[in-house]
């Protein structure tokens, strides 16, 4: 920047010196380097996700089960006996594997297995595709080293488990 003085001439006895400052050619440069840094931050957040990620974890049921939105929770207490069995075999002690290649596994409490990819998005929505081509999106709610937060973004349908508690292992 360039620093200039100004004289001001309130009265006849009194002068006033304003200090102004121009900005020269660094204009030119801020934006670009906003933009730089703001890119450089997301591009470490979108890895340090994908680390804290990366590992085994285990849904909690009763936590999501409590946390679920109101229409929902509406939906399962109306469920039927029969299907809610199959829907808590469906959730309870249901492991998630994030590999680091990008490969998914998951296992059911029955035994049952799935396996797909994953990847986060550039928008930080995590994304899950079996290998059967359903995909599933999430926004990441929470995520710390021993804890994970997961929202299904409605892609097909309503999904009824609308929020998934899940603890590393």
């Amino acid at each position: 920047y360039h620093k200039t003085n100004t004289i001001i001439k309130v009265s006849n006895n009194l002068l006033i010196e304003k200090n102004t400052f121009k900005y020269m050619k660094s204009q030119h440069y801020i934006i670009p380097l906003i933009l730089f840094v703001f890119s450089f931050s997301q591009a470490i957040s979108a890895q340090t996700v994908r680390e804290q990620l990366i590992g085994s974890w285990t849904f909690d049921y009763d936590t999501s089960i409590t946390k679920m939105d109101t229409s929902a929770k509406k939906h399962h207490v109306k469920m039927r006996e029969a299907s809610k069995q199959k829907f808590i075999e469906a959730f309870k002690g249901r492991i998630m594997v994030f590999n680091a290649d990008g490969s998914y596994k998951q296992e059911l409490s029955k035994g049952s297995k799935g396996n797909g990819t994953w990847l986060i998005t550039p928008a930080g929505s995590l994304e899950i595709t079996m290998k059967n081509g359903r995909e599933i999106i999430f926004t990441i709610d929470h995520l710390n080293i021993v804890s994970l937060v997961l929202k299904p973004i409605e892609t097909a349908g309503n999904p009824l488990m609308t929020y998934w508690q899940l603890s590393k292992n």
